[in-house]
């Protein structure tokens, strides 16, 4: 049995594809059997044997935006081949949005929230809007109901949850996490 150490040992030519214009990316990805999510830039397909990260609306992006939206689709790409494509839909987005949040510093990852990210979950703390069970056990389709819903709650909530996973939770707590 071959072990793999990283996702690229195993991932077959990934394929970046970028379109300038929103619809023709929409028509294009709608084809590939992708289910279109209104308001995403970025969306990706992985199987054992093909990886596909598509970037639409090109022109109305900033070059640091593209290059942020193709990271979070790398890393859904690496967190479902990693785990065998068995990761909670709140785990994915998170890890997504923290390395999407992130940038190497003299050999250091450097993470930052944004300031509405942190306001937004302070007030859904200090509203109690935050129901983690329902949250952590909720589906794709349910997740992305919610942030589509309810001025982005998902990605932000999943963003904060893995920030304390990675920076202030116990150093064993998020590998017993995915092990779980």
């Amino acid at each position: 049995k071959k072990r793999y150490l990283f996702p690229a040992d195993y991932m077959a030519d990934p394929s970046v594809h970028v379109f300038n214009d929103r619809a023709e990316g929409e028509t294009h990805i709608k084809t590939t059997g992708i289910k279109i999510i209104r308001r995403a830039t970025g969306w990706y397909k992985a199987t054992p044997h093909s990886t596909d990260i598509y970037l639409i609306g090109r022109n109305e992006l900033k070059q640091k935006d593209c290059f942020k939206i193709i990271k979070h689709e790398f890393s859904h790409v690496f967190n479902c081949l990693i785990t065998n494509f068995r990761i909670p839909t709140w785990i994915n987005e998170g890890l997504a949005e923290y390395l999407e949040h992130s940038v190497v510093k003299k050999g250091e990852l450097k993470h930052a929230m944004t300031k509405y990210e942190e306001g937004r979950i302070r007030t859904m703390f200090m509203l109690n809007e935050i129901e983690l069970d329902s949250f952590v056990d909720g589906t794709k389709d349910e997740f992305i109901t919610q942030q589509i819903t309810d001025e982005s709650y998902s990605y932000i909530l999943a963003h904060a949850l893995i920030t304390f996973c990675m920076e202030k939770a116990p150093k064993d707590f998020f590998p017993q996490l995915i092990s779980a």
